[in-house]
C-alpha cells in the first residue's frame, strides 16, 4: 500500500507519544520496542507496517541504543515524512508530465490523447470508483457471465434498411 505517515501531524504523534512514554527525570523516553505501539495509538487502529517500518528504519540510522525520546522520535518522523514526500512529489511529477499544470493544456492533451508516462495504478494504491476496478490490474480478467446477444431492429428500420438496399432510397 501507499505509505499514509505523512497525514499525519506533529501534535499527533506527541499525544501518542505521552500516552505510552514513561517519565523520569523530567525526561519522557520509550523503549524502541514500543515505537509500533505509539503508531497504533496515532492511528487509532494497527498502523501500516510500511509505515511502522519506515519510522523504525529512521532511528536505525540514528543509532538509537534502545531508548527514544521525543526530541529524536520528532526529528525522526519527520525526516521519514521528507522523503515520502519526496517520493509522491517525483511520481507526481511523472504522472502528470504531459500536462503543465493549467486547464487549457489539460484539455488539450486529452484532445489530442496524449497519455502521461505512468497510468493511474503506479500513482494510487486502489481504484477511485467501483467501475475503475474492471483493468485495474491487469493480469486478473474479468468475465461477464452476461450472454450478448445480437441486435433486434424494429418493423420501421428493418423497412428502412431493406429500401436502401434495393436502391429505392439513398
Amino acid at each position: 500500500g501507499q505509505p499514509t505517515l505523512h497525514l499525519f501531524l506533529g501534535g499527533d504523534l506527541k499525544k501518542a507519544f505521552d500516552a505510552v512514554s514513561t517519565t523520569s527525570n523530567g525526561n519522557a523516553t520509550i523503549p524502541l520496542d514500543a515505537v509500533p505501539k505509539v503508531m497504533d495509538r496515532m492511528y487509532i487502529s494497527k498502523a501500516p507496517s510500511h509505515d511502522v517500518q519506515l519510522l523504525l528504519d529512521e532511528l536505525e540510522s540514528i543509532g538509537c541504543n534502545g531508548i527514544v525520546s521525543w526530541a529524536v522520535l520528532c526529528s525522526c518522523f519527520k525526516r521519514a515524512v521528507e522523503k515520502i514526500e519526496s517520493k509522491l512529489d517525483d511520481v507526481m511529477e511523472e504522472s502528470t508530465s504531459c500536462y503543465s499544470g493549467s486547464h487549457s493544456s489539460y484539455r488539450d492533451a486529452m484532445r489530442r490523447h496524449k497519455r502521461a508516462l505512468i497510468g493511474p495504478e503506479k500513482v494510487l494504491a486502489c481504484p477511485l470508483t467501483a467501475s475503475q476496478k474492471y483493468g485495474w490490474f491487469g493480469d486478473e480478467a474479468v468475465r461477464s457471465s452476461h450472454k450478448v446477444m445480437g441486435k433486434k431492429s424494429c418493423a420501421e428500420t428493418i423497412y428502412q434498411s431493406e429500401l436502401i438496399k434495393s436502391g429505392v432510397l439513398y
